[in-house]
């Protein structure tokens, strides 16, 4: 649980709706600039909107640098917004955020976090694996 911020080129922003539904079943706040919060609350998932960079604050880098962002879901999405785009995942990873860059990497990280919440995580050494 905690917030994600999705912002993806318009290409996608269909799936993500999903993607976000289901990260929000999960217990995340959707935080999203004006294109892809549109496309949301569309879907009818619950998504509280940000300021682009270039648009004043707070915005995205904002809430990273101060703690309040968990993990990015960023699509490329051409030059014109590049710029914003490699001042995101920068200060993303500086803060050690998790960035997922493609729809198949956020699909399969929803569903990674589904499947803990089925059946945890257990660590067990190569021995007690050969044991049976």
């Amino acid at each position: 649980k905690g917030n994600v911020f999705i912002s993806v080129r318009d290409r996608d922003k269909a799936a993500i709706a999903e993607v976000a539904g289901r990260l929000t079943k999960l217990g995340f706040v959707v935080y999203s600039t004006s294109g892809t919060a549109d496309a949301m609350e569309k879907a009818g998932v619950p998504c509280r909107r940000l300021h682009k960079i270039a648009e004043g604050r707070p915005n995205v880098l904002d809430m990273l640098k101060n703690g309040e962002i968990g993990l990015v879901i960023n699509t490329p999405s051409g030059k014109v917004a590049r710029e914003d785009e490699v001042r995101i995942r920068t200060t993303a990873l500086y803060q050690r955020v998790p960035v997922m860059t493609t729809l198949a990497a956020a699909q399969a990280t929803a569903a990674a976090m589904e499947s803990l919440q089925v059946k945890p995580l257990t660590v067990k050494s190569l021995q007690e694996y050969h044991a049976r």
